[in-house]
């Protein structure tokens, strides 16, 4: 059951008796009148000054009325609630006192769902908090993205996905960023599962990407970025047979291909080379797992992609270092040459040699 105690304490006894009655009115016949995100006048978002009492009162109305849609709705009407509660921060012209303020409404009002047991209501209030680019709100998407913290996997799969977005929306200082990125990467370093760890990483090469950010928050996040995928192709050799985990591991290579197009030169040089020794093992894995990997088909694919992007970024790093050459992992995988794709490593170990 809901937490009821949210809204009497919230509001005076007169709003919730009427909240109340407009939830009903929904529940017979579609949206509340005067309870969706349009009904938010212009000024009330965009306003530079503390919202006056009248319209703190007109808010939390708002914001009551589709949370309790949220917590006890039929799930047509809990995805309506979760758009007209997604809304108003992204309203154009919508101020950051608004946000603020608004953010302030409807975390704590969010909590009891995100804590309760309706996986499909949790996940959709978890969208609401994703869209209030606060910082608040991206403190409790890492908090519901750590496996310590939260057991279900869907609920860690959908609040880590949101990071990314989250993180580039909100107003947080270079401090703030920097704690992000070390909560990713020990969030990841704890999942078990490859789809969050992918989306950990994903959110850490965005914030590489941030305009305006200092150079020290850059290298942060890029040795976030390096000793992730170093934790990562470890786990993955520790493996006794082909590991889904790879999936991680090739997507996130992908990921860092394109980042090495757009970054500036001497970064890009540095990530190369630190790169360099998890890609020696992504190969390194490959060979551990020849056979288990070759005998599933989805997983040839993936070990097969993430081989092809070390291909790529070694023979980069090889010319970085003057030595230039061409690495083929990827042709003897898909050939079924051990003795080639072992030869093609020892010769990546020559010239990596603190590859793991």
């Amino acid at each position: 059951m809901p937490n009821r105690t949210l809204f009497r304490s919230a509001f005076p006894q007169p709003i919730v008796r009427a909240l109340a009655a407009a939830a009903a009115a929904w529940a017979l016949g579609g949206s509340v009148a005067g309870q969706d995100a349009s009904s938010l006048p212009q000024s009330m978002i965009e306003t530079a000054a503390p919202l006056a009492p009248e319209q703190k009162t007109r808010l939390g109305a708002f914001v009551s009325a589709q949370v309790r849609q949220l917590a006890e709705g039929e799930p047509d009407r809990v995805g309506r609630a979760r758009v007209e509660l997604s809304t108003p921060p992204g309203r154009p012209g919508a101020s950051e006192t608004f946000r603020r303020e608004y953010a302030a409404i409807v975390r704590p009002a969010l909590a009891p769902i995100i804590a309760g047991t309706d996986e499909m209501r949790t996940i959709n209030a978890l969208i609401v908090i994703a869209s209030l680019r606060s910082p608040e709100s991206v403190d409790l998407l890492l908090e519901r993205s750590d496996p310590s913290r939260e057991p279900r996997l869907a609920v860690r799969i959908r609040a880590s996905s949101s990071l990314a977005d989250a993180i580039a929306q909100a107003p947080l200082t270079p401090a703030q960023i920097d704690g992000a990125t070390r909560r990713l990467s020990a969030n990841a370093g704890q999942e078990t599962d490859w789809v969050p760890i992918l989306h950990a990483f994903r959110a850490i090469v965005r914030i590489v990407a941030l305009p305006g950010l200092p150079d020290a928050s850059v290298g942060v996040a890029l040795r976030a970025e390096t000793e992730l995928l170093a934790q990562l192709v470890d786990r993955i050799r520790r493996e006794s047979a082909a590991s889904p985990l790879m999936n991680a591991m090739a997507q996130a290579l992908l990921s860092v291909r394109n980042q090495l197009t757009t970054m500036p030169a001497d970064r890009a040089t540095t990530l190369r080379r630190d790169l360099a020794p998890t890609l020696v093992g992504v190969a390194r894995a490959t060979v551990a797992h020849w056979d288990s990997a070759r005998a599933d088909q989805s997983l040839a694919r993936v070990y097969g992609s993430a081989l092809g992007v070390v291909d790529l970024i070694l023979a980069l790093a090889a010319t970085d270092r003057r030595t230039p050459g061409t690495f083929a992992f990827v042709r003897a995988w898909e050939s079924g040459s051990k003795v080639d794709f072992e030869a093609e490593l020892k010769r990546a170990e020559t010239m990596f040699p603190r590859g793991r």
